[in-house]
């Protein structure tokens, strides 16, 4: 059994399964948050970071991209 299989992707009620590249996001945000916790990162400095900027940027150009083309 696959983990990427498209029945295990398939939503009820939906049209067609989620798509991967979500599959991936979901994953990656609930790592990150899980990161956070763990770690007990005061979430005030996190936006004076240059790495949460650069992130903001490339998931800001990457859903312009999707929604444009």
């Amino acid at each position: 059994m696959r983990f990427a299989s498209e029945s295990c992707r398939a939503l009820p009620g939906a049209m067609s399964p989620v798509g991967m590249a979500v599959v991936i996001e979901v994953v990656m945000m609930a790592a990150a948050a899980l990161m956070l916790v763990w770690n007990r990162v005061d979430v005030g400095e996190l936006p004076e970071t240059a790495t949460l900027r650069a992130g903001v940027v490339a998931t800001s150009g990457q859903l312009l991209a999707r929604l444009m083309f």
